[in-house]
């Protein structure tokens, strides 16, 4: 991992434009882009990095900012290491106490277990290297709500594969794959053929893993990007024992993705940061935060550090709620102030707003998790959430949503080897 750190860096910067991918240069392309379409001001909606960029653009040119929600927020106050180093610990904490507890609810679906210690256990007593692809796939799911029951599905599918290769060690993968073409998953036939698919293609890819070869490691666009904004924005701490001694802790205490810090490349830049974050302003904007109490990928505690980092900033809390960015939400108390916000400019009185959760996928009910967030109560609106309900506009949010996920998984590093379309349609008939 430490090798490949050190070449992914040393390719990167041998690039002459790399010093000039960043945020920086970014907000610059907004600006220019504002004043090229003929505005007066900026109205944005940023989700994810794009709350770390919307503050930058905030800060940089306030006289031009107008009405900014930003979703799912990073720590855009600090750096991006503080934004990275609290991965392991969030999706783990997500997972454990969220998720766990979730397919525990639905046992009679899944069948995990009857306690969320049993259903954890399926989980942590996975051979390597199930354990590890089970752990990226998880992490990428809990992005998304809607595919929380495909993470039962692939538990479970994992554990009777793991049990196949436990029961004959040395049979070989031939052997396990007819014996999990065989294999009893669910009761319901369409899901047990999914299941029965997937399996095979976890063994496929165990197999690759266990007799892998080096190969060159590709940067696609994205990831080159990527790589070269978070070492060139803010810098980063460069000695390799302090994060070596956090991969220790992090593959004990938050095992579903934490282990792997010694891989990022900004450990192994030269020069650090090529540009300097621009302060807050005298007059800052206001702008409006949105946030999920337990997202995974951008937490609660760096969120509300910002907030109270930004001078005449707001901010709504769904409690409860474990996906990663929001809007638009589909509940009144979510949308319709953040809808007056960009029509009216009016941003919510209390510096911090609350609002509940919807139930997860088949259940009728919201059950409570982690602290309980307050605040004054709302007052009647007049206009009602209405673009949100049309049929298109839902597909439209799906597609977003999907999106909002996928990049933001890539920003994080995480992925899943396994193909889970099939399970995804599956629960959405």
């Amino acid at each position: 991992m430490i090798r490949t750190g050190q070449l992914v860096a040393s390719a990167c910067q041998k690039n002459p434009l790399t010093p000039f991918i960043n945020t920086d240069a970014t907000v610059r392309d907004l600006d220019l882009a504002r004043h090229l379409m003929g505005d007066q001001k900026l109205n944005y909606i940023g989700y994810s990095y794009g709350t770390w960029l919307g503050s930058w653009y905030a800060k940089r040119f306030p006289e031009t900012t107008g009405r900014m929600l930003l979703d799912a927020n990073m720590p855009f106050h600090a750096t991006m290491q503080a934004a990275f180093e609290a991965d392991p610990m969030t999706f783990q904490r997500d997972f454990r106490e969220v998720v766990v507890p979730y397919l525990t609810r639905l046992g009679g679906m899944f069948g995990l277990g009857e306690t969320p210690e049993e259903v954890y256990q399926k989980y942590a007593g996975l051979g390597e290297p199930i354990k590890s692809v089970v752990g990226g796939a998880t992490a990428s799911m809990l992005y998304n709500r809607d595919a929380y029951p495909s993470i039962g599905v692939v538990l479970k599918v994992a554990s009777v594969v793991d049990g196949l290769i436990k029961a004959s060690p040395n049979a070989g993968t031939e052997a396990w794959l007819a014996q999990a073409a065989q294999a009893t998953y669910f009761p319901n036939q369409k899901l047990n053929n999914v299941a029965r698919s997937m399996a095979a293609e976890l063994l496929y890819y165990r197999d690759s893993l266990v007799t892998q070869t080096p190969v060159p490691v590709v940067l696609t666009e994205g990831s080159a990007t990527n790589t070269a904004v978070i070492c060139n924005d803010t810098a980063w701490n460069q000695d390799l024992g302090y994060w070596r001694g956090a991969d220790e802790r992090n593959a004990v205490e938050s095992p579903l993705i934490g282990g792997s810090f010694v891989s990022i490349p900004c450990l192994y830049w030269k020069g650090g940061p090529t540009v300097k974050k621009p302060e807050v302003p005298a007059q800052m904007p206001p702008v409006l935060m949105l946030q999920n109490e337990y997202d995974p990928a951008t937490p609660k505690e760096g969120a509300l550090a910002a907030l109270k980092a930004t001078p005449n900033a707001r901010m709504i809390m769904i409690d409860d709620e474990p996906q990663h960015a929001a809007f638009p939400y589909d509940t009144d108390c979510v949308d319709l102030p953040v809808t007056r916000y960009f029509l009216t400019g009016e941003l919510p009185a209390a510096e911090l707003t609350s609002c509940a959760a919807k139930p997860l996928p088949f259940e009728a009910q919201v059950y409570p998790v982690g602290e309980k967030f307050t605040s004054g109560s709302l007052s009647t609106q007049s206009m009602r959430a209405q673009a949100v309900k049309d049929p298109r506009a839902l597909k439209a949010l799906a597609r977003n949503r999907q999106t909002i996920a996928q990049q933001s998984a890539a920003l994080h590093g995480i992925s899943s080897p396994l193909d889970l379309d099939a399970l995804n349609r599956f629960f959405k008939k």
